[in-house]
């Protein structure tokens, strides 16, 4: 499968994701917003699939009106599902947490990315 399968679905985030993605930006927003200095310093590589990049408008815009850059890269498309096989729950407090699927990713959350420069079994 190559790094831009148009074959895979590309939805579109539903209402509850685009209030997560508020939610999101008043957390990057406090967390964040002092530290944005000099916009060549930041970095936002996303996906070109349309829910990352409603998330980045959504939550990153701020950014944006700063001067931060955004590039959109298919080689951050996630094509095999399976590596990334996790799913949320809320907590005691109503945050998302991640839930590790046992069949999929044993011994903790060890998710790993190979560098396709360094790696010649990245593909």
């Amino acid at each position: 499968m190559s790094p831009t399968d148009y074959t895979l679905p590309d939805p579109r985030l539903t209402d509850e994701g685009e209030a997560q993605c508020a939610k999101l930006r008043e957390n990057l927003i406090s967390t964040f917003s002092k530290d944005v200095g000099n916009p060549d310093d930041i970095a936002i590589v996303v996906s070109p699939m349309r829910r990352t990049l409603q998330t980045v408008v959504l939550s990153m815009d701020w950014l944006v009106e700063r001067g931060v850059k955004i590039e959109g890269n298919a080689d951050w498309q996630v094509t095999n599902y399976r590596v990334f096989d996790f799913e949320t729950e809320s907590d005691t407090d109503g945050e998302l947490k991640v839930v590790q699927q046992e069949r999929t990713l044993s011994g903790g959350l060890g998710l790993s990315w190979k560098d396709p420069e360094t790696d010649p079994g990245a593909f």
